[in-house]
């Protein structure tokens, strides 16, 4: 296999079946009819009145997949869950398979394997490795239904039981020599071809220019237990270390609910911010923070509002009441969106920049089984909170635990997005650490095409502190700190920032090294890289419970220029090294050791060899908008 219709046709030639699950039982297609017309192929099965058709359009790198699929009767539909499901035979089994999956509701995760047949049962995304080319496949969500890749099959639900024709695309698969360059073209092709129907990352109208500085969130150091006044004191503290917050968020904690966790007021605690909320945010901002976010979920808080309460009788007209009793935010385009209008706007007038959006994933599930699929409502929903908060925010939200495909191809404008779980490591801060991070290395992969990845908070005072935040600087992710100590240690914040005290961000998100990619290299150590202009950063992790050695390599970092010479700089051992594509530098790591290495291409003027180096106290300098031009014969 050496394209993406190779790919194709090895699928058709090891042989497929298709079946619908419906209110009438299962029917099992057959009557298949195939024709490849060079530029795409046309298959076609029956079964008596019931019919599917798929459409493969190939372009020169990728192939996107299509169907429409009618059960045969308008009275007969597709059962909610996996309503059609292909199972795929005998396909050649690929040296390693990098899979993206879906172990629960809420986030992505990842998954190593070598067989199709032992591939996770929920899976958006995977790669598969082929002698030196890389497969990449992604899910796409239909007109009215999602996808799942498993073990040797593709799945399709339109979480309802309203629908008996399916239609729209469903998957797409590129092919390359790298597979950081197959996924990118994967979703430019799925995007251009008109499969995946939401802006891709560089296409979206948000920005983050409200996170490039650090910010600073509620949530590990309080949970809800926090007032206008513990707010004050963690920012007073951060003000006599000289740290400098941009961005304050007000996690869960600031609203008023029941026992239930529904909402009953939709205006700010009186008794814990007794002065009201523009008072608070003006004194929030007199300590130099510019921006101030509050945090909600897609319903307002957890499962609505309380029935016959302030909150709902305010805004009655524009809720409704869904099956489970959750009283939440209207479904219809313009009574749904008047209530966020309403609410976004006394944030605003407030004071308030921006929102975070939690419970997002929960909520597709809390909406089957209705009138319409879950993927026709999704759309109307971010539809107009991104209306409201295009108006009043410009579009600025950080949006949380939905990282399915029901929301990441459904939102129109935002930018930001979780990529992972909860920063929360107290038991066991270095499994756990290690377990956050490779989540959401792997996860940027895929998650980075379409959104700016964002990898949580961090504590500065934790034993993660040194590793967290050489972590952040490889992320691409924005940066804010919540430690639930007393204080904070500027001595691991400061090697983050920037010379003007922006964070250090890199121009994608944190992707493993190519020898970390599928299985690893047998080391147990995790390698992120990143790059900024032409110069690239690196930190290497011990994810094992014993000593690891490994070293660094040009040729596992994707895209660098292997024909030029480079000067690597590490941050711990002040150490210099020339490289180019022949050089190792080998490095030993203890159990709790990280490495952080900077790579700057080396020049040439009349005064001899240089290169643009990055501020050495930083844990990366490679991302720094502050180079200095330094010869090498003031290094070596």
């Amino acid at each position: 296999m050496i394209t993406a219709k190779d790919y194709v046709e090895e699928i058709l030639r090891a042989g497929f079946t298709a079946k619908f699950n419906t209110t009438s039982g299962e029917i099992v297609l057959g009557d298949t009819t195939i024709c490849d017309n060079g530029t795409d192929i046309n298959i076609s099965l029956a079964k008596d009145n019931a019919k599917l058709d798929i459409k493969v359009v190939f372009t020169e790198k990728s192939a996107m997949a299509s169907l429409t699929a009618f059960t045969g009767d308008d009275n007969i539909k597709f059962v909610p869950e996996n309503g059609i499901v292909f199972n795929v035979y005998g396909l050649k089994k690929p040296e390693g398979i990098r899979q993206i999956i879906v172990p629960y509701s809420c986030c992505t995760h990842t998954a190593y394997c070598n067989d199709y047949d032992k591939m996770f049962e929920k899976t958006q995304a995977f790669f598969a490795k082929y002698g030196d080319k890389h497969f990449n496949a992604i899910t796409i969500c239909g007109e009215n239904f999602k996808t799942w890749f498993s073990a040797n099959t593709v799945r399709m639900s339109t979480d309802c039981e309203c629908i008996s024709t399916m239609t729209g695309s469903f998957a797409s698969v590129s092919v390359a020599d790298d597979p950081f360059v197959a996924i990118k073209q994967n979703y430019l092709d799925a995007r251009a071809l008109g499969g995946i129907t939401a802006p891709l990352k560089h296409e979206r109208s948000s920005t983050i220019d409200k996170f490039k500085g650090l910010g600073w969130c509620t949530w590990n150091a309080f949970e809800e237990d926090y007032d206008e006044n513990k707010i004050f004191e963690k920012l007073e503290k951060l003000k006599a270390l000289n740290v400098p917050i941009d961005w304050v968020l007000l996690d869960d904690g600031w609203l008023v609910h029941d026992e239930d966790k529904k909402l009953l007021s939709l205006k700010m605690d009186s008794k814990k911010f007794p002065r009201g909320m523009k008072a608070f945010v003006d004194t929030v901002k007199s300590y130099g923070v510019k921006h101030v976010g509050l945090w909600h979920t897609i319903v307002g808080y957890w499962y609505g509002m309380v029935e016959g309460s302030e909150a709902h009788l305010e805004q009655k007209e524009n809720l409704i009441q869904l099956e489970n009793g959750m009283i939440v935010p209207s479904l219809d385009p313009e009574t749904g969106y008047k209530f966020w209008d309403d609410w976004y706007r006394y944030f605003a007038e407030s004071g308030i920049d921006f929102v975070k959006i939690d419970s997002q994933t929960t909520y597709t599930h809390q909406l089957r089984n209705r009138d319409k699929s879950v993927r026709e409502l999704m759309p109307i929903v971010y539809g107009y909170i991104e209306k409201a908060a295009n108006k009043y925010f410009d579009g600025d939200i950080i949006n949380c635990m939905g990282m399915d495909i029901l929301n990441t191809q459904s939102r129109p404008h935002t930018l930001i997005s979780r990529n992972g779980e909860d920063f929360w490591i107290d038991s066991m801060p270095a499994s756990q650490f290690t377990y956050l991070m490779a989540q959401n290395v792997y996860n940027s992969i895929n998650h980075d095409q379409m959104y700016h990845c964002d990898y949580d908070m961090w504590w500065s005072t934790d034993v993660t502190a040194t590793k967290a935040g050489v972590l952040r600087t490889v992320s691409g992710s924005i940066s804010y700190l919540s430690d639930p100590q007393e204080g904070f240690d500027a001595d691991k914040i400061m090697p983050t920032l920037d010379e003007d005290g922006s964070v250090l961000m890199g121009d994608h998100a944190g992707y493993p090294t190519l020898d970390c990619m599928y299985e690893g290299n047998g080391t147990g150590v995790l390698k992120v890289w990143n790059e900024y202009g032409n110069s690239y950063g690196i930190a290497a992790f011990n994810s094992s419970e014993v000593d690891s050695g490994d070293n660094i390599s040009l040729d596992n970092i994707s895209g660098i220029d292997l024909d030029r010479d480079y000067v690597c700089y590490e941050y711990f051992s002040k150490s210099f090294t020339r490289m180019d594509k022949t050089t190792r530098i080998e490095f030993e790591l203890k159990l709790d050791d990280v490495m952080a290495y900077s790579l700057y291409p080396i020049e040439c003027d009349e005064g001899g060899e240089y290169i643009m180096l990055g501020n050495t106290q930083k844990y990366t300098g490679y991302a720094s908008k502050f180079k200095k031009k330094t010869y090498l014969s003031e290094i070596f």
